[in-house]
């Protein structure tokens, strides 16, 4: 539902008129100096563009000619009063007031439809134009204030037209309450319409006193008929000034709960702003976290990786069987790339010499490492390395150490070792 605006805007209507000559003296000031358009920079005045001053001095301009208009109207209906009142309390016919009174009537509605016509051009330029907000509201404004003084003007004119009418019906009906004649309201409004009041009651009234109000009446049914149609006129005016006011009524209320509508929104998108910054820090937080929870768990999967490894590679390298080893050895450290010391090359001789004894049953060899590794050199250290983690069977390694024969040709051992293996068997 429109929301009713008129007295706000009546109140509002004097300080528009004076904001609008302050903001003109302002741009004559622009034009002849530039100190003085620095000393009115500022919340006032320096929300318009400077591509906009000279539209907007037009505006000015035709805003001044349009109150110069309704200070013009304003005189004429001054004048209609008296010439109203001058009629009413002269006796007889006046043509010449008649004749200026029509005139300043004529007048009065000229002025009136250009103004309208004025005003809304105004309306439908503003609504075109694609100027800046504080452009817009002036303007707006200026047209809405002076809508409303041509409103007033109209509105007496209108009350002034109907004044007149009712005490010219008074004034005929004093003549025949004189003449002591008795006319109905109907006969009365019938003989003011058509000017025939002199041919109606003419058998009843004085020569003389029938032909002053003949030509009084004629003269007030010119009048009245003209009011008719003028009254006629403003009706269609006021029709067209109540549905712009309606329309501009419903153009507010848009335009504030537009306004309330984009505050609504701005709160929840500084809210959402602030959320995602919260978010977005929380975030960053987490991958930090996740990249270096994901490097440690690497670096403690490598380590494990590799302790698996060296673990797995040293029981292959004990207990894997030798129809294994050409898939086991290229994962072993070869013994001729690494310089072993001879107490390391021992150590590892007589674990793997128990361990084997141990899981494999092979009493020989553990007895035999038992007695003699402590007393072999290196190079004997390494020939035994050979035998018993070289590439032979069980059965060619016991038949060496049971009977004294060799492998065959592709392996040949120190005749010592052999000596030594060869008493450990017989024993």
């Amino acid at each position: 539902m429109v929301k009713d605006r008129l007295i706000e805007f009546q109140r509002l209507s004097g300080m528009n008129r004076n904001i609008a000559n302050k903001f003109s003296s302002s741009l004559v000031g622009n034009r002849r100096s530039a100190e003085s358009s620095e000393r009115f920079a500022n919340e006032s005045t320096a929300f318009l563009p400077l591509k906009t001053c000279d539209d907007m001095e037009g505006f000015l301009s035709e805003v001044e000619q349009i109150r110069r208009n309704l200070d013009e109207l304003d005189g004429c209906l001054r004048k209609m009063g008296e010439m109203h009142s001058k009629i009413l309390t002269s006796p007889g016919v006046h043509p010449k007031i008649t004749e200026e009174l029509n005139a300043n009537v004529q007048r009065f509605l000229c002025l009136s439809r250009s103004i309208s016509d004025t005003l809304k051009r105004m309306k439908g330029n503003n609504a075109k134009s694609k100027t800046s907000g504080a452009s817009f509201r002036i303007r707006n404004n200026h047209e809405m204030t002076l809508r409303r003084a041509l409103q007033n003007l109209v509105g007496q004119f209108h009350a002034e037209q109907t004044q007149y009418k009712e005490r010219c019906r008074a004034k005929i009906n004093s003549y025949l309450k004189i003449s002591g004649l008795q006319m109905p309201e109907d006969e009365v409004d019938q003989a003011i319409e058509n000017g025939k009041l002199f041919n109606t009651v003419g058998i009843m009234m004085a020569e003389r006193d029938k032909k002053l109000l003949f030509e009084d009446v004629k003269s007030r049914h010119d009048d009245i008929v003209q009011l008719e149609k003028t009254i006629g006129e403003l009706h269609e005016m006021f029709q067209d000034l109540a549905m712009i006011v309606e329309s501009q009524g419903e153009m507010v209320d848009h335009i504030e709960r537009n306004v309330e509508t984009a505050h609504e929104h701005a709160d929840c998108a500084l809210k959402t702003v602030k959320a995602a910054e919260v978010a977005k820090k929380r975030n960053m937080k987490l991958k930090i976290m996740l990249a270096i929870c994901v490097v440690i768990g690497i670096i403690i999967l490598f380590f494990m990786g590799t302790t698996v490894f060296y673990i797995m590679r040293s029981r292959l390298l004990s207990i894997a069987p030798r129809q294994f080893w050409p898939f086991v050895r290229p994962f072993s450290i070869k013994v001729d790339d690494v310089t072993e010391s001879v107490e390391v090359l021992r150590a590892r001789l007589l674990y793997q010499s128990r361990k084997r004894g141990i899981r494999e049953n092979d009493i020989l060899i553990g007895g035999f490492a038992d007695r003699h590794l402590a007393q072999m050199d290196k190079q004997e250290l390494e020939q035994y390395d050979r035998i018993i983690n070289g590439q032979h069977n069980e059965w060619d390694l016991f038949h060496y150490l049971s009977e004294g024969s060799a492998f065959g040709s592709e392996q040949q051992f120190d005749f010592s070792a052999h000596e030594t293996f060869d008493g450990e068997a017989n024993n």
